[in-house]
């Protein structure tokens, strides 16, 4: 499943996040939410990363030892956004950096994300 979604995510949509303990929604704070610790990650690869048809990044992937994970995307040498993925649905989330600011102030359930197609901020593109 986290291989499937993970390919959904660069079909056009970047994928991002989960609330609590729903799988859909909306969460913003403007200071931001904790992005994901590579302390005990590992890198499993790298990837490119196709938006609307063309490559505009690459996606990494990490893994820890505890079954859980994430990717990163990253476009123009920026993070974009994170997706974190775990042994439950109710494990997953995405986090989005609206205006290119180094602050992930969105964090949306896995449905949420995909259902609204939420784009990816244009200033990623400049």
């Amino acid at each position: 499943m986290k291989k499937e979604l993970s390919k959904l995510g660069l079909v056009g949509v970047l994928s991002l996040g989960l609330l609590g303990s729903s799988a859909y929604g909306l969460e913003t704070n403007e200071k931001g939410f904790p992005v994901p610790d590579k302390t005990d990650a590992k890198l499993m690869q790298s990837s490119p990363f196709t938006f609307m048809g063309k490559v505009v990044g690459v996606v990494n992937e990490w893994d820890r030892p505890n079954g859980t994970g994430f990717n990163e995307y990253v476009i123009n040498g920026k993070i974009a956004s994170y997706r974190t993925y775990g042994p439950r649905i109710a494990d997953e989330f995405r986090l989005l950096d609206n205006n290119c600011g180094g602050v992930f102030e969105s964090k949306y359930g896995i449905e949420e994300f995909i259902e609204k197609k939420v784009p990816i901020p244009d200033c990623y593109f400049k």
